[in-house]
């Protein structure tokens, strides 16, 4: 497929789809620098393609190591499509590495993430925990509440939410 592609291409005119193909050849076979290049010129030749700009994002976060540059793309793709499940996993998950820089930017798209995705233990999860961090308590309770509401196995939450009990000297 690569060859392919590659001719198609080397002979023109650039064509969204091949190029984005191209792209995905190419982090199939672990080209990830040739991949992330496939996927610019993707976008070159048509830049409303919101996969286009997570495929990058995910290429630049998870192999070439460039994570602010990740983000970046993240959003864009969040801004083009923000139905997009996958989203607010992969973004949500480059916050939470860093929730003293990105907290705030984590609480926007987990609050946005449990709007359409309510049923999403998960986000509500880590909402819970970039609320901590940002010492709003009140919410806190309320996103743990509901994660272990929509799935009363997760351990992390229903730890969380008795130390927040305990703190706050509820039985």
């Amino acid at each position: 497929a690569v060859k392919a592609l590659e001719a198609s291409r080397d002979w023109g005119p650039p064509e969204v789809n091949a190029l984005y193909e191209l792209g995905n050849s190419y982090a199939r076979s672990e080209r990830f620098v040739d991949a992330d290049k496939a996927y610019g010129q993707a976008l070159d030749a048509n830049a409303g393609y919101d996969e286009i700009y997570y495929n990058i994002a995910a290429i630049k976060s998870s192999r070439l190591g460039q994570v602010a540059k990740a983000i970046d793309y993240y959003r864009v793709s969040w801004a083009i499509n923000p139905l997009s499940p996958e989203i607010y996993n992969s973004l949500g998950s480059l916050y939470l590495q860093n929730p003293a820089k990105y907290g705030a930017d984590g609480i926007e798209l987990l609050e946005r993430g449990v709007h359409y995705f309510p049923g999403n233990p998960n986000h509500w999860n880590n909402l819970g925990y970039l609320y901590t961090m940002s010492k709003r308590y009140a919410d806190v309770e309320r996103a743990y509440t509901e994660a272990l509401t929509i799935d009363p196995n997760i351990a992390t939450a229903e730890r969380n939410l008795a130390a927040l009990v305990a703190q706050e000297h509820r039985q």
